[in-house]
């Protein structure tokens, strides 16, 4: 019989679903809880002080070794960290050996009977102490990690998608898209959105024309700016949106993903518009019966298959740009990616370097 984990680790990009992971495993660790009840003690993780970020682990140590009288299985959640990351707090050698004395604790000593711990956060490096201790203890059965893929137009899509279906609701592919396009691809932001969507059509299947009519257009979360001013090749305005992003702790790892994901889609069609493959928005009728399989092979990437008002945001970008220069720019970007993942270096760093070596 397979061991059950009593710590559990959840991180991602996108808070939705990382509450949504969390609330999951609270559930299957408490199959009867209710909210109030006391098998459940939540300690706040999201700190900008030194001070704020010692007081939550000796209080997530204190709610671990306290016992309750009114449950016989507890989950003690230290929730949003945010000072296992690259912020300011996380660098600090006080929190750095607070972090190390708890995660110590938890790998030699565990957890007592009955008692289950839950860390959750987006801001949470996949490759910092706390994740690694994680990690290790998932390998011999005592932990659980959770990623969530989040922060992409693929992930805001499933999650769509899953909430729609979970309510009997349905929305064609195009509105779909046209809602993560114009909402952003953060989970709550985007299911609210759906809602308000729904009731401004009184439960009738939304359209392309109704999103752009009741949605809110959310910049700050897709990040709008900031991939605008990049596929233009501006870079003061890129450089300038990424650091106003930084400062609102935008993760920049997720910050390199939406440049590789915008680089994808210029590049192909930079490399069709240079091979005359390319009629305006559209692509040539004249293509040759091989290029023809190889755009239906596309499927969703198909840029030019989107709405009106997407490619023709796309298509502008991509006039601005040559060959060369997507091949330079894609290179720069996903050596910052790789290093951020491996090399101990600040992903922001990287990011910035590579923006800059990218619109060169």
């Amino acid at each position: 019989m397979s061991k059950k984990p009593s710590a559990y680790l959840v991180l991602g990009p996108d808070a939705y679903l990382v509450e949504q992971t969390a609330d999951e495993i609270v559930r299957s660790v408490l199959p009867d809880y209710k909210k109030g009840d006391f098998g459940l003690e939540i300690v706040n993780g999201l700190v900008d002080r030194v001070d704020d970020a010692l007081a939550a682990l000796a209080a997530v140590r204190q709610a671990m070794l306290q016992t309750s009288f009114f449950a016989e299985d507890k989950v003690v959640w230290l929730r949003n960290v945010s000072f296992c990351g690259t912020d300011r707090t996380s660098k600090s050698e006080t929190v750095r050996d607070a972090v190390e004395a708890f995660r110590t604790e938890l790998r030699e000593k565990g957890l007592p009977e009955g008692v289950s711990l839950l860390v959750t956060g987006t801001a949470i490096a996949k490759n910092s102490a706390l994740a690694n201790t994680f990690k290790a203890m998932a390998k011999d059965g005592a932990a659980r990690v959770d990623e969530c893929a989040g922060g992409s137009a693929d992930a805001a899509l499933k999650i769509l998608q899953k909430t729609l279906a979970a309510q009997g609701r349905t929305m064609g592919a195009d509105a779909m898209r046209a809602l993560v396009d114009r909402v952003g691809t953060d989970g709550l932001t985007l299911v609210s959105e759906s809602e308000k969507l729904f009731a401004y059509t009184a439960g009738r299947e939304p359209t392309v024309e109704d999103v752009l009519t009741i949605c809110t257009f959310h910049g700050a979360d897709v990040p709008w700016d900031f991939a605008a001013a990049f596929g233009s090749r501006d870079l003061p305005a890129a450089r300038a949106a990424l650091r106003n992003l930084l400062s609102q702790k935008v993760d920049a790892i997720f910050l390199l993903i939406v440049l590789e994901n915008c680089l994808n889609e210029i590049a192909l069609l930079v490399d069709a518009r240079e091979r005359g493959q390319l009629v305006g928005q559209a692509w040539s009728p004249a293509l040759s019966d091989e290029d023809r399989e190889a755009v239906r092979d596309l499927g969703k990437f198909d840029v030019l298959a989107r709405p009106g008002f997407m490619k023709a945001r796309i298509v502008a970008q991509a006039n601005k740009w040559t060959r060369a220069q997507t091949v330079r720019a894609r290179l720069a970007v996903m050596r910052a990616h790789e290093n951020a993942v491996t090399v101990s270096l600040n992903p922001a760093t990287l990011l910035e370097l590579a923006l800059a070596e990218a619109l060169a």
